[in-house]
Parts: structure tokens; sequence; C-alpha cells
């Protein structure tokens, strides 16, 4: 018998655990709905049938589900395909739990279509759907509250910023355009496709829209980050309009430069 023949194949590993042998590829169009208690609708539509395992957690790669939550871990839980089922594989700390039940640990728990998961404490839920072959999903996208991690290699070229004197960005919930077009109805403001949000605590990031400049940045944007300045003006003392005001600035000029407080330390983001 050749070295060849005499090897077996190693089993393939996955955050440091070994796939079963039963893995196969996953059903077209199945995927992840998340959903936010305080919002009306998915936030985003996150595809698990490009490759036949993903990874859950704080961990960033290609066929990542990256879940930004203090309780969760870098390697919380994996996801793997057998036929048109998906299977639940926690390896966390904190836990993850199915329709509202705490998950097995360690354990391989099947999931449906229609089920729910929550990883750790993080607010957003996670259904388990199946979008039609013809429909678009989103890829998988940096930032949770988070969201999934973007293959940069694979990602679209970010939305092109606006010049001077071209059609400004849409503002979500915006009344019809005033005579300056920065007027806001309600809190929900988007900058390069950043969406915000002025809440009880001060301009908070809530998701990013897809293809767009600010899903394409490395600084993975989660929901409840705080935006502690806009261009060097601290956001905590100034009104809803003059934060509109100072976004509008941004869209007309080639960059905006925000300072955002993510898990007690402030990071400077260009977009």
């Amino acid at each position: 018998m050749s070295d060849k023949e005499g090897k077996q194949e190693k089993p393939l590993k996955v955050g440091g655990v070994e796939l079963p042998a039963w893995v196969t590829d996953a059903r077209e169009g199945i995927c992840l709905e998340m959903t936010h208690p305080e919002a009306q609708g998915a936030l985003k539509v996150i595809p698990i049938d490009k490759a036949k395992n993903y990874l859950v957690g704080r961990h960033e790669g290609e066929f990542n589900v990256v879940v930004d939550h203090v309780t969760v871990s870098r390697r919380h839980a994996l996801l793997v395909h057998k036929g048109d089922a998906v299977f639940l594989y926690d390896m966390s700390s904190n836990g993850s739990s199915i329709n509202g039940a705490p998950s097995a640990k360690k354990e391989y728990c099947e999931l449906q279509v229609g089920d729910q998961i929550r990883f750790g404490d993080h607010p957003s839920t996670f259904t388990i759907a199946l979008q039609k072959p013809t429909s678009t999903a989103l890829r998988p996208a940096a930032a949770l509250a988070s969201a999934a991690t973007v293959n940069k290699q694979g990602a679209p070229a970010p939305t092109a910023r606006r010049k001077s004197g071209e059609a400004a960005l849409p503002i979500a919930n915006a009344s019809p355009a005033t005579s300056t077009g920065r007027t806001p109805r309600g809190n929900l403001l988007i900058i390069h496709g950043l969406k915000l949000h002025i809440g009880s605590k001060g301009l908070e990031v809530r998701t990013v829209e897809p293809d767009s400049v600010a899903e394409s940045h490395p600084f993975p944007f989660s929901w409840g980050d705080l935006v502690e300045s806009i261009d060097d003006a601290d956001t905590s003392t100034m009104s809803k309009e003059a934060i509109s005001e100072a976004l509008e600035r941004g869209r007309n000029s080639d960059q905006i430069r925000l300072a955002i407080k993510k898990g007690g330390e402030v990071r400077h983001v260009t977009l």
C-alpha cells in the first residue's frame, strides 16, 4: 500500500472543532434574518448558503457571522449544514438560545426555517429563513450589533460619495426637503450608509446599508456604538438640528471624521 493510500484525510476543523463527516453543502437561499426589538422588520439578511459551515462570534473572517457584543465569544458557535437542515453547535461561555430556550452546549442542535436564535445577551434575534433563488441577498457584512463580516476580496466597490451639487444622500424618515434639506422627521439619520439614531444616550450607531462606504469600512460598526464627535465637534453639546447640519456638511465634503466609543474605547473613523 502506498503512503498516499495509507494516509487518512484529517477531519476539517473550524474554530477548534472537528466538523462531523455528515456535513453537506447548504440549501440554496438559506439565510439569517437579523431583527432587533427596537427596530421594525429585518435589519439585515445574512446568507449562510455559500459554505458548508459558518463560525459565529466576534472573530472576523470569511464565512463568519460577526456578532459584536461583550457576552458573545470570539468563537461562539458553529452553523453547519446537512441537506435542508441547519445545525447549531454552541461552544461559548454565555450560551445561545433557540426559540427562547437555552441550546445544549457542544451538541449539534437541529434548526428549521422559522427557528429564532440569540447569541449570549445580544439583543438581536437571528431567524432561519429561506430566500427565493432569484432574490438579491445581502452579503455577509461587518457589524453588529451587531453583523456578518464582509469578504473584502469579493466586496463590491463602495457607494460613491456625493460631490458638491449632486443630489443629497437620503435621511431616513425625513420629511419633504426644506430650503436647507436638513430637517429630519424623527431621530434616524444616514451618512455614507451609516445609520445613526439620536436617543437618550446621544448619537448612536444603528446599522449599515449594504454596498455602502460604511459597510466596506474596516471598523466593525455595531448597534449602540456612541458617536462622541463629528469633525471634532462634541455631539453631547449639539442639538438635533446641529447634528443634522454637521452630517450634511460631511455629505458635501470628501470625508467626515467621527469619534466612536465602542466597548469603553474611543476610536476615530473617517468615512
